[in-house]
């Protein structure tokens, strides 16, 4: 399961499909929920009884990383792909009785080049991510707007050659 399907939990959701695993995607919004759909995942607007044996929260919230100890099954693992500078309260008796184990993700621990490579060998599609393009010479009037468009997965610069 991952939950929150921005770009970050889009890219989680392909990489653990790619690894073999049968991958959900939670998010509260409509056109995320959408998106992830477009691109073969089942989306869920709010969790159900299945328990995950992983669960990647890439929200970035505090309340939403705590809840995830009740999405985890017994002996899964919750991974925090998301960053907050929030508390994060867990249900302590719960994650002692499921022996859950729970990860920081970070830098992804020297996993770059892997990633590389299978987006070079098109074993991850990264094009249907792509919903805006600005030019470099349009990012200083156009990055702005692009913050107030809701329907953005992810923005790319198109850095082009000065003539001359």
């Amino acid at each position: 399961m991952v939950i929150g399907v921005g770009p970050v939990g889009l890219a989680t959701a392909q990489f653990a499909r790619a690894a073999g695993g049968i991958v959900r995607v939670l998010d509260k919004n409509e056109w995320r929920r959408e998106f992830a759909e477009r691109v073969g995942f089942e989306a869920l607007a709010e969790p159900d009884a299945e328990l995950a044996d992983v669960v990647f929260d890439a929200t970035g919230s505090g309340k939403s990383m705590g809840a995830n100890v009740h999405h985890a099954g017994p002996g899964g693992r919750v991974v925090y792909v998301g960053l907050t500078r929030e508390e994060i309260p867990i249900d302590d008796p719960l994650f002692h009785r499921r022996e859950l184990t729970l990860y920081p993700s970070r830098n992804s621990y020297g996993q770059f080049p892997r990633v590389v490579r299978m987006i070079e060998s098109n074993e991850i599609d990264t094009a249907p991510w792509i919903t805006d393009r600005l030019r470099l010479t349009d990012v200083l009037g156009g990055f702005a707007a692009l913050a107030r468009k809701p329907k953005v997965m992810k923005a790319m610069v198109d850095v082009e050659e000065a003539d001359g």
